[in-house]
């Protein structure tokens, strides 16, 4: 024979149910509430770095972390080639890019006011280069091996244009496999041009420590911003978003953060 419950029974344990029932949903609703931003993680040393290989996630990376990721945002790092960051970012496969400021870029993206990091073209050699560089136009005789979608002057520009034309200059999609090609015997190239800082990073790598040099030279120091798509469905509020990574990078310079981040990744003040 069935037992029937009191009314008083029924209730409490429907009251159970539902608090269960909560317990349960909540946790549900917050991880489908949190929001996603894809980012390209560019080989960028030391902004942009291979955690698993190097024990350190990049100086860029590590601010995104503090400033991006929370209760609300994630960070999703997807490996693409610069140029295909460019079109990512005017579609609006990408959230989010680390950009200098080029007027036409405000086409399909809005900049955040504090910048991120600097940085400037560098040039690298074999150890026993020995020819001193002062201008751009000091590289007119040399073979030179360069990072495809690096941002160049416009005389560098020039310059390289015209060495590929001649099968003296290489575009490549990978710093180890330029190292590699300048190091080498007999040597495809005989000079790296990148962003000086990641150029100071690779020399010092066991593979390449004593075999290669950065000279003292580099040219067009720039800013890097957090840059939001324009044509990003995840940020309905780009304005507010960027206002609260920048005063998030202001905290962090106050703090001394910003600080012992640059110095872990040995980069100077900027």
């Amino acid at each position: 024979m069935s037992q029937i419950l009191s009314p008083s029974r029924q209730q409490n344990i429907i009251l159970r149910m539902a608090i269960a029932a909560l317990f349960f949903w909540v946790p549900l609703s917050w991880a489908t509430d949190k929001i996603v931003l894809d980012v390209n993680s560019v080989d960028w040393p030391p902004f942009f770095l291979d955690q698993k290989q190097t024990g350190q996630a990049g100086l860029a990376r590590e601010l995104m972390t503090q400033c991006i990721s929370g209760p609300k945002f994630d960070v999703r790092y997807m490996q693409l080639p610069i140029k295909r960051t460019h079109q990512y970012m005017q579609t609006g496969q990408l959230d989010l890019a680390v950009y200098s400021f080029k007027p036409e870029r405000e086409d399909f993206v809005w900049y955040s006011a504090v910048p991120m990091f600097h940085s400037e073209i560098g040039v690298a050699a074999k150890k026993d280069f020995i020819q001193p560089l002062k201008t751009e136009a000091d590289l007119e005789p040399w073979r030179i091996g360069y990072l495809a979608g690096l941002g160049l002057t416009p005389t560098l520009a020039v310059l390289l244009a015209g060495k590929k034309n001649q099968n003296k200059a290489i575009e490549d999609y990978s710093m180890d496999n330029l190292f590699e090609q300048l190091i080498t015997t007999p040597s495809r190239m005989d000079l790296v041009i990148n962003s000086r800082e990641a150029l100071l990073w690779m020399s010092q790598r066991p593979a390449y420590s004593g075999k290669v040099k950065v000279l003292d030279f580099s040219v067009e120091r720039k800013a890097y911003y957090l840059a939001v798509s324009k044509r990003s469905t995840k940020l309905p509020e780009p304005s507010q978003f960027l206002k609260q990574f920048d005063e998030c990078m202001q905290q962090l310079r106050l703090n001394g953060q910003y600080q012992k981040l640059l110095h872990a990744y040995q980069l100077q003040q900027d």
